[in-house]
């Protein structure tokens, strides 16, 4: 066999081999397979930021239009925010008995300060929104915009020095890539390490100046999904087409069902003859001249000879309209995270057991919100605040402050109270726990959106009241059938 032929096999079998393994590579895992069916389904790896950065845009301003025209987007949202936030979290200062001296009187006098700085003339530096409004408008971004981002302005008021300001997204200046040896993706400025240094925003919305801030007077407040992620991403991603495909079908069936109800009469003319002005006795033409473009309610027409009124027949619809409207919110409220039933209010469907298991799963939702809420906005507002009102000399505070803060910024954030499916059971159920030991009154009553402390004030106070209303009445003190 002469070198030609064997470099030929040779060349030969490493096709045929590549080959093979090519195919036996791409066949080992089905979701990789390229076929013709899939041929569309070709995505690249890249950073996310540079995949992300064209969408983004487009992204929040259709959520934006959704949110404001489509009602199945408006109740999941208001759903959402009324869950999380509902009347507020509020605050209660815990430091440590055991720490600090004076733990009690120091948690009174913070509280004190606080309930006076989160009114809107002493929180916002627009002077329009309290501290509840501001963390519903805080996630209400999120939830359409992806992200929000909250300027801390230090003015020259004694008291309250510190104010906050919630700044909208789109003064993001996404035009700039570089600032010295720092990278800077769609705004945000990092470091070599990917750290946030600094974020640059128009100083107008439709500027095209910019200004640079630093990362200690910025809170940027969205979810990340991945590490190389600055940016947050409307929740209305995976669901903006099913939303628009909704409300096309919805409209279509609308426009359908109003030319159905319409009640119209066309009169067929059967000759050409007549009168050139039409009949003289009733004063109707015999036939317009004008195309029939839609059909109203009550509509009398004289068509011209040889045309006749037909319909297009959507008898293939049937009566799938339920089906399609149900099947379609409940992929919209899977792509939102929250149950059928919470974004439509239809519990029409459930009983006891499953309206309990979607409560779970959404409550579970409602704790990610809030966690990241408390995280990422409201531990950093709250540390910042007690620098303020050190600065000022509102509060005073030993002088291990500075170097020792954790001692002193121990905030517990109290959420709302969520209602339950069956208060007697779930309450039960608490109370077998409490006795087990498997769970605290003071856990019990924040579950509630309580405060135990505030609890037992209430019925110390209650029972004061009640024996000084008793001496008053000239009765016992404690009845024997109270005993």
């Amino acid at each position: 066999m002469n070198k030609i032929v064997r470099t030929v096999l040779w060349a030969s079998n490493v096709a045929t081999f590549g080959t093979v393994r090519k195919f036996y590579e791409r066949a080992f895992y089905e979701g990789a397979k390229q076929t013709r069916l899939n041929r569309d389904f070709n995505i690249q790896n890249n950073h996310f930021e540079l995949q992300a950065s064209s969408d983004r845009d487009m992204l929040r301003a259709r959520a934006r239009w959704l949110s404001s025209n489509n009602p199945i987007c408006k109740s999941i949202d208001n759903s959402i925010i009324k869950n999380v936030i509902g009347s507020g979290i509020s605050l209660q200062s815990r430091i440590d008995k055991n720490e600090v001296k004076n733990a009690e009187e120091l948690n009174n006098k913070i509280e004190t300060l606080w309930n006076e700085f989160i009114k809107k003339q002493n929180f916002d530096v627009t002077g329009r929104a309290s501290f509840r409004k501001f963390q519903k408008m805080l996630l209400k971004a999120k939830l359409v915009d992806g992200e929000s981002l909250i300027n801390c302005v230090w003015t020259k008021d004694k008291q309250f020095p510190l104010k906050f300001q919630i700044v909208e997204v789109d003064q993001f200046d996404i035009s700039k890539k570089k600032n010295k040896d720092n990278t800077i993706f769609s705004g945000v400025e990092i470091d070599s390490f990917g750290k946030p240094v600094a974020y640059h925003l128009k100083t107008e919305i439709n500027s095209f100046t910019s200004k640079r801030f630093e990362s200690k007077n910025i809170i940027h407040f969205y979810d990340s999904e991945r590490a190389t992620q600055y940016r947050g991403i409307s929740d209305y991603a995976q669901t903006i087409n099913n939303i628009k495909d909704f409300q096309a079908y919805n409209d279509s069936e609308i426009i359908k069902n109003r030319i159905l109800a319409s009640f119209a009469t066309f009169i067929k003319t059967t000759s050409v003859g007549g009168s050139l002005f039409g009949d003289t006795k009733t004063g109707e033409k015999q036939g317009s001249s004008d195309p029939i473009k839609e059909v109203t309610a009550g509509m009398i027409r004289y068509l011209r000879p040889g045309e006749e009124v037909q319909s297009i027949q959507s008898n293939q619809l049937g009566n799938s309209y339920n089906d399609f409207i149900k099947n379609t919110i409940r992929i919209i409220a899977a792509g939102r995270d929250i149950s059928y039933e919470l974004a439509i209010r239809d519990y029409s469907q459930v009983n006891f057991s499953s309206a309990r298991a979607s409560l779970i799963q959404d409550n579970k939702r409602f704790d990610d919100e809030q966690i990241l809420l408390i995280e990422d906005a409201l531990n950093p507002i709250f540390e910042m605040f007690i620098d303020s009102v050190v600065l000022s000399g509102a509060l005073k505070l030993p002088n291990d402050y500075w170097t020792n803060k954790e001692k002193y910024i121990s905030p517990i954030w109290i959420k709302p109270t969520r209602e339950w499916v069956d208060p007697l059971k779930d309450i039960k159920a608490i109370e077998y726990e409490i006795k087990l030991g498997l769970n605290s009154k003071t856990r019990a009553a924040a579950g509630k959106g309580r405060d135990y402390e505030e609890i037992l004030d209430e019925q110390i106070n209650e029972e004061k009241m009640m024996i000084e209303k008793r001496k008053k009445a000239g009765l016992e003190v404690a009845p024997k059938n109270e005993e």
